[in-house]
């Protein structure tokens, strides 16, 4: 293409078609028709050995090179670069390191720097860098890449790994940035907007230190002007401006007030204008902190004793007004903050957890029992919709929404409302009903609106995990002081943001690693697991790097969970015993502010059944029960139609054979009868004897043929014998009946058995009834009641006496219990008698029967 490429370091685009080629050599310009030229040449750079380039918006080219940085500007008058110097960037304008490694630019348009000792940042406006990381920050001071996420985040890239540089995040200030100590216990601004901090080494060293807009100028000191300041015995012994420019600086010899002066340093060394003590109207010398109310009155919390007081200094008279357990605060309890609310009442918080007001002249102090958070208050605030807010050092968050109510009511916020903890250190006001609140464990930022909760903590930027004293200066800014140094953050509105994304990066079964992609995977399929592999761990996680977001998690298996589970910050789910069956796993992320993954993780597997449970297997096993279901069903069903057709052949052959034979007996005998005549009486009586007996025999038998006889097995046949034979005993003794029969069930089918002994049973009742009763009528009531037979045999005759029963009944009875039936007979002198039987139907009755029988025998 004209000219040599050695080895490319970087390709920036100019505009469209054109891109500018660095190699380590040359600068060239490289157009869309092919053509080619070199810019080092014309800009007259030196022999430099160049690493990167960039382009910024107003069309200046930054070089970065071994020897420093190179910016080439366009002027619009002759654009294309041509016949212009470049100007050369080294340590004067801040940048320490002249051996630059990479350049990049963010969507915010700041130019980064990346160099063999750290990272550094061009402040447009003040033509100047600054040097955001080195030796400190990072094990490796090259940095080599550069490059920007979807959160506005830098990322850094070294030898020893990628370090990432939070959007708008915190910046962070120590002794390296001008400050005289490390711990920081207060943040003020002077009547000049001018930030100022309190840092402090020992009981006796502490330094003020002023924010200069790139660093702190730090002024340590020892105040001379009297030897009784002291900040050993109570962190909030620090110097308060009123609003008349007055200084007060309480103390555990009293409180020193000072002339009016603009900035701190002024009174270190002036003599104080009053001290006042004990003499002068103050409860104690010892002294916590003070606050200036919006009446210009002076409020100063004593510490007397095992009793904590207040004192007033009342700007109208100049003199002191004491407070104590008599005017309604708690005993033993010192005050550590103050606040008024948009009524002009004073909140005051104590250090064993109370709050007290001070309303129309007067104290009302409120408890845990009355809704305030447990343990000592760290900070009381009223915002600008004029809510109370209540930081505790155990209980969390309180919130009072009607201050001036005699019963205020307190919502309270804990860890289970997103807080870090419990222990909250300091609070302040980030917008309208948002709130910024430093725990134990990291800085939350919560927006009540909303509900969004996050969490900036040393990994944001933050100096320390722990902040313990906010501040919001003139410009927006808020500065967070900590043990390790102050943080500052700018807030700016929130770019456009894409949701957060997931993925599935790990996946155990039964302990053992699956091999799954290095960087994770959003959709896995095809896992076959064994019957004894039904143990899986999957772990999942979000590459989203928005500072302070809180990313937590949702996920379902589906064949196992119903809906989503609930929100939570672990990234890994454990499922044991898994049935077998086909599972697919989801999963998504949700960020602080609700936004949901456009589209879950997803892992489908199948847990595979053991032989046993496989479908072959159990439709082999149903078929071979089926068909020895069937094959005993066959046998059972031929085993019935072999016994009812012995039974018919035996009732035919009853019929046929011995029923002729008696029945031609009985014939004989009458044609013997009448052949002997009636002279020979002996004869007379023994024929007639055995004609007798014959016919009876015959009825008999017939008896026995019919409850043999399959083809009456019917109730139907049964209610029809004993009506018959219920019609020829009443009629021929002139006894009235009525048979009441079943109009229903009457093709159930009865067991050969039970047929014949509920007859036998009928015929004796009926027979008792023709012989003993000497009634004039008679009621047959027959069945089916729930699987029970029942039958109701009754008369309206003279009745029998229980003691005098017989052998008919006895049999009766006998014939009852061998099936498990209930055999009633109720009767009294003239009242008649009523025999009622009931027995279970069916073949298990039967046999039931048969087992008793045996058993007697």
């Amino acid at each position: 293409n004209g000219f040599e490429f050695h080895r490319i370091a970087a390709i920036v685009e100019e505009q469209p078609g054109v891109l500018f080629i660095a190699t380590r050599k040359e600068l060239f310009r490289h157009f869309s028709d092919g053509r080619t030229e070199s810019v080092t040449s014309k800009q007259k750079l030196p022999d430099i050995q160049l690493m990167g380039i960039a382009r910024k918006s107003d069309g200046t080219l930054w070089i970065g090179a071994g020897t420093g940085l190179y910016a080439i500007s366009q002027p619009e008058s002759k654009p294309g670069y041509k016949d212009f110097a470049a100007r050369h960037y080294s340590i004067k304008e801040g940048l320490h390191c002249l051996d630059v490694n990479n350049l990049f630019q963010s969507h915010d348009g700041r130019l980064w720097i990346g160099t063999a000792c750290g990272l550094y940042e061009f402040l447009k406006n003040e033509k100047r860098f600054r040097r955001r990381l080195d030796l400190k920050d990072m094990r490796d001071a090259s940095v080599w890449s550069l490059t920007e996420d979807m959160c506005g985040n830098l990322w850094i890239g070294t030898a020893d790994g990628a370090i990432r540089l939070a959007r708008d995040g915190f910046t962070t200030y120590t002794e390296a940035d001008g400050l005289g100590f490390r711990d920081v216990y207060r943040i003020t601004k002077t009547s000049a907007g001018e930030i100022n901090l309190y840092t402090r080494f020992d009981d006796q060293h502490f330094s003020i230190d002023r924010f200069d807009g790139e660093g702190f100028v730090s002024q340590k000191t020892k105040p001379r002007a009297f030897s009784v300041l002291s900040f050993d015995w109570y962190q909030g012994q620090f110097p308060i401006r009123d609003s008349r420019g007055e200084w007060w600086w309480p103390t555990r010899e009293g409180l020193f007030r000072f002339a009016a002066a603009n900035r701190i340093e002024d009174i270190l060394n002036a003599r104080p204008i009053a001290h006042y003590t004990v003499k002068d109207g103050l409860p104690g010398n010892k002294l916590h902190n003070i606050y200036e109310d919006r009446r210009g009155d002076i409020w100063i919390s004593v510490g007397s004793g095992m009793e904590a007081k207040l004192a007033r200094w009342e700007r109208m008279s100049g003199k002191f007004d004491s407070y104590s357990k008599a005017d309604g605060l708690p005993a033993s309890n010192a005050s550590s903050t103050f606040c008024e609310d948009k009524a002009g009442n004073l909140w005051v918080g104590f250090d064993k957890g109370d709050v007290a007001r001070y309303q129309r002249q007067g104290f009302a102090t409120f408890t845990s029992a009355e809704g305030i958070p447990e343990g000592g208050i760290k900070q009381l605030l009223c915002d600008s919709a004029g809510r109370i807010w209540i930081a505790s050092s155990k209980g969390g968050l309180g919130r009072i929404d009607d201050p001036d109510s005699e019963r205020p009511q307190i919502i309270k916020y804990t860890v289970s409302d997103g807080l870090a903890s419990n222990s909250i250190l300091s609070i302040a006001e980030a917008h309208e009903n948002s709130l910024y609140i430093a725990t134990t464990r990291g800085l939350n930022q919560v927006d009540f609106d909303t509900g969004s909760v996050k969490l900036f903590t040393a990994t944001d930027g933050l100096a320390n995990d722990q902040v313990n004293t906010m501040f919001r200066d003139g410009g927006g800014a808020f500065w967070f002081g900590t043990s390790s140094g102050v943080s500052r953050l700018i807030p700016e509105t929130e770019v456009g943001r894409a949701p957060p994304s997931v993925f599935i990066n790990g996946i155990k079964v039964v302990g053992e690693s699956q091999h799954i992609s290095e960087i994770g995977e959003t959709s896995l399929r095809g896992f076959e697991l064994a019957p004894d592999q039904n143990h899986i761990e999957i772990g999942f996680g979000s590459l989203f790097f928005a500072a302070g977001d809180l990313i937590r998690y949702q996920y379902r298996l589906e064949g196992a969970d119903v809906d989503w589970q609930p929100l939570t910050f672990q990234r890994s789910v454990n499922y044991a015993n898994l049935k077998p069956g086909s599972y697919q796993f989801l999963v998504r992320a949700i960020n602080s502010e609700g936004c949901v993954s456009p589209q879950p993780a997803m892992l489908e597997f199948r847990v595979d059944a053991p032989v046993w449970q496989r479908w072959w297997f159990l439709t082999l096993v149903a078929i071979l029960i089926g068909s020895a279901i069937y094959s005993m069903y066959h046998y059972q069903l031929a085993q019935r139609l072999k016994v009812e057709r012995v039974r018919t052949r035996i009732a035919g052959d009853l019929h046929d054979d011995i029923g002729a034979n008696l029945t031609k007996i009985a014939i004989l005998s009458e044609v013997a009868h009448q052949q002997l005549g009636f002279d020979n009486k002996p004869a007379d009586s023994t024929l007639s004897s055995i004609a007798h007996i014959s016919r009876e025999s015959v009825a008999s038998m017939r008896d026995i043929v019919w409850a043999i006889n399959p083809k009456r097995d019917r109730l139907l046949d049964l209610t029809r014998r004993m009506r018959g034979f219920a019609s020829d005993i009443f009629t021929s003794r002139n006894i009235e009946f009525e048979f009441l029969a079943p109009t229903r069930d009457r093709e159930l089918r009865l067991e050969p058995e039970i047929r014949r002994d509920v007859f036998l049973i009928f015929k004796e009742a009926v027979n008792n009834i023709v012989r003993h009763s000497a009634c004039g009528k008679a009621t047959i009531d027959l069945s089916v009641e729930g699987g029970w037979l029942v039958l109701s045999v009754s008369d309206n005759g003279k009745g029998v006496d229980g003691a005098a029963e017989g052998e008919g009944l006895a049999s009766m009875r006998r014939r009852a219990a061998d099936f498990g039936g209930i055999l009633e007979i109720i009767s009294a002198n003239g009242n008649g008698t009523t025999v009622r039987l009931k027995i279970q139907v069916g073949r298990r009755v039967v046999q039931e029967a048969a087992r008793r029988k045996d058993s007697r025998r």
